[in-house]
């Protein structure tokens, strides 16, 4: 996938799930599957929290470190609104 993608002149950096029963963070799952340095923004729908992680070799294993994300709650616009 990488590959078509650079030759597409686009970057792949990473990924976006949520979690509907657990925290914000990635689970052993997630880092399984995941490519080395990107990063994966997780969403906890029950907390309503988000954050953000990079994917880092520790030895053997995969595991991730946070990275500051700063999010910023704006009021919905008429074009982000539903039709009446």
């Amino acid at each position: 996938m990488q590959g078509g993608l650079r030759r597409s002149g686009q970057l792949f950096i990473g990924i976006f799930h949520s979690h509907v029963v657990g925290t914000a963070e990635p689970s052993a799952g997630d880092l399984a599957g995941a490519w080395m340095s990107h990063l994966q923004l997780v969403y906890d729908v029950c907390g309503r929290e988000t954050r953000l992680w990079r994917v880092m070799r520790r030895g053997r294993r995969l595991s991730a470190r946070e990275v500051p994300l700063i999010t910023e709650r704006r009021p919905l616009t008429s074009r982000w609104s539903r039709p009446a």
